[in-house]
């Protein structure tokens, strides 16, 4: 908590969410409350709303402020069993029967006491289950978090779309990922940020592609950890739809001259060495979107290859359009091996000639690598 609280918001002004695991006894979580209060101070959101008010309050009304997401107890009550045991306690994500009565039965005997001094840290971002389809028209939950897996989450966006888009035009979502993923792999986060959801927990440890794309989605708004979601997606009237047809006003053609690289990275093995580069360029948004491209392989140059190669994408709907720059090590023994990276939302991507600063796979600056091109956008 010393750690937050000094440096919560050196980067930016806008409010941190601390997601409280609990698992502590009662005592534990009075403590737990009591040092909340003492450190974070007047940052810790503790004031409810004012009564009548139907809507969340904006990250810019929110800012320097610590929120706390955890159960709550129900107004006016002393401690109470509460339902679940955390968060994740979901059986709805685990494919084998066996498991999932397992499971049933660990929630059903394993209830857990909420001290309300824990209780009342939590004032708009109250952990709760999707029970139903129905709960996505409740407005009275706005200032309620639905947690949800990963597939039944994909199972909501196939058949109830629009009413999940709706939902999370008042109410908060979070998306997690299955407990079946115990490699600590990462979903696709695009199709959760497309249907409006605010909350996407992806395995920050492991750098693999889906990890590298939401990196580049967060490129936007200076990298500050919130971006704001597109207009038609904040509206209840909206007419967007996942699958299209999209305005034709939005399309836009994009073209990408791939020149050269300079001093790009070593072969990443243990002996180093000199790559045979080549560079592939990445679409990914809606999936009329989703394309892929590669430029020549130039061998035995990672100081000054040069490859002069033009690309065109039509892209149906720039809002969700993320452009990642990829640069492989070509090997014809072995899978070809990415050495450096770098992505950005297509709504920040500057025109004219422009150097790519890349990075590694973790998202960590490549010392002085750098791709060099030309890009182009015209109206489609």
């Amino acid at each position: 908590m010393l750690a937050i609280n000094k440096s919560a918001f050196e980067a930016s002004e806008y409010p941190v969410i601390i997601s409280v695991e609990n698992h502590c006894s009662l005592s534990q979580q009075k403590t737990m409350a009591e040092l909340m209060r003492d450190i974070f101070g007047s940052k810790l959101l503790t004031v409810p709303l004012p009564e009548g008010m139907r809507i969340l309050p904006s990250p810019n009304q929110l800012k320097n402020k610590i929120i706390i997401k955890g159960k709550k107890l129900s107004s006016g009550t002393e401690p109470e069993f509460m339902g679940e045991v955390s968060d994740d306690d979901e059986t709805g994500d685990f494919d084998d029967e066996q498991v999932k009565k397992g499971m049933k039965r660990k929630i059903k005997g394993d209830r857990r006491v909420i001290a309300k001094e824990l209780s009342d840290c939590v004032v708009i971002c109250q952990c709760c289950t999707l029970k139903s389809v129905r709960d996505l028209e409740d407005k009275s939950a706005f200032k309620k978090v639905k947690n949800i897996p990963e597939r039944r989450a994909l199972n909501l966006i196939q058949n109830h779309f629009q009413k999940l888009l709706f939902s999370n035009t008042w109410q908060m979502t979070r998306i997690y990922p299955a407990g079946t993923r115990t490699n600590s792999s990462n979903f696709d986060p695009l199709p959760f940020w497309r249907a409006g959801c605010q909350l996407v927990a992806m395995n920050s440890q492991t750098p693999d592609l889906q990890m590298q794309v939401n990196r580049a989605l967060f490129e936007d708004n200076g990298g500050v950890g919130y971006v704001l979601k597109p207009d038609f997606m904040r509206n209840e009237n909206t007419e967007y739809s996942l699958e299209g047809p999209y305005p034709p006003e939005w399309r836009k053609l994009l073209i990408i001259e791939v020149i050269s690289g300079f001093q790009l990275p070593k072969k990443p093995t243990k002996m180093g060495g000199i790559l045979d580069p080549f560079v592939k360029i990445q679409i990914f948004g809606v999936p009329a979107d989703t394309q892929e491209v590669r430029t020549k392989t130039i061998e035995d140059n990672g100081f000054h290859p040069v490859w002069n190669e033009k690309f065109e994408f039509v892209i149906n709907c720039p809002r969700f359009a993320v452009i990642l720059f990829r640069v492989f090590d070509n090997d014809d023994w072995k899978k070809d091996k990415v050495v450096a990276q770098y992505g950005l939302p297509m709504n920040c991507i500057g025109t004219g000639y422009r150097t790519i600063h890349l990075k590694a796979a973790d998202g960590y600056a490549v010392k002085a690598g750098t791709l060099f091109v030309h890009i182009a956008t015209e109206d489609g």
